[in-house]
């Protein structure tokens, strides 16, 4: 993607904190080893514009900000 570069996948923040680990074993039950994301981040919620689309442009400039999920 041209804003974000490799794949990477967003999960929003819930009380249950997620392993890097626990959800690349979920993904590979569902997609094969090529559609697997590279990066990994929470999110408190995902922006919408007007038109009920994600706000690509918004996550862009959040994503220095966002806690990388490791482990």
């Amino acid at each position: 993607h041209r804003i974000f570069g490799n794949i990477l996948v967003l999960v929003i923040k819930s009380e249950k904190e997620y392993r890097r680990t626990e959800i690349i074993k979920k993904l590979r039950e569902h997609l094969s080893p090529h559609e697997i994301p590279h990066k990994f981040f929470y999110i408190d919620d995902i922006p919408f514009t007007q038109s009920m689309k994600i706000d690509r442009n918004s996550i862009a400039r959040q994503l220095q900000s966002l806690r990388m999920i490791h482990g």
